[in-house]
């Protein structure tokens, strides 16, 4: 029998750094618009919501054992994390679009492939072509 991959981020890590970067994104677009009208202290406000996301979503990572400056693939989500934050600090720009949440899915991904590299590939799919494999192996040695 072949072991399930287990994921480091499952369904439940996945539902809560899904929430937390789409409140961030959701807080720092409100923090700007309010700012603008008060005279640019939200603005300045939205600011330290990107540095508090610096300190959140690694925390989160860390807490569910899957650190982003770690693996196989950590050059690409140290790039994914350095880019939202980049694009984050970005006035309008970062308040506008949705980085953090799509750096952290980005992460997410990264993260389960890494964990699926890790157990030699074997997904739901990749059981299936061992089991085929082992099928047509059986009937070669019969012929």
């Amino acid at each position: 029998m072949s072991e399930k991959v287990k994921h480091r981020i499952g369904f439940f890590g996945t539902a809560i750094l899904v929430y937390v970067a789409a409140y961030i994104d959701i807080a720092e677009l409100t923090l700007d618009f309010a700012g603008t009208a008060a005279g640019g202290v939200g603005v300045v406000v939205g600011l330290l919501v990107d540095f508090a996301k610096i300190i959140v979503l690694p925390g989160l990572l860390i807490l569910m054992k899957a650190p982003f400056w770690k693996g196989k693939k950590a050059k690409k989500k140290i790039a994914t994390m350095i880019t939202t934050f980049l694009v984050g600090a970005i006035p309008w720009i970062g308040a506008v679009l949705p980085e953090t949440l799509i750096g952290t899915i980005a992460t997410i991904i990264f993260t389960r492939k890494e964990d699926n590299e890790k157990m030699g590939g074997k997904g739901i799919l990749n059981d299936r072509n061992i089991t085929r494999a082992k099928r047509i192996r059986e009937k070669i040695r019969k012929n």
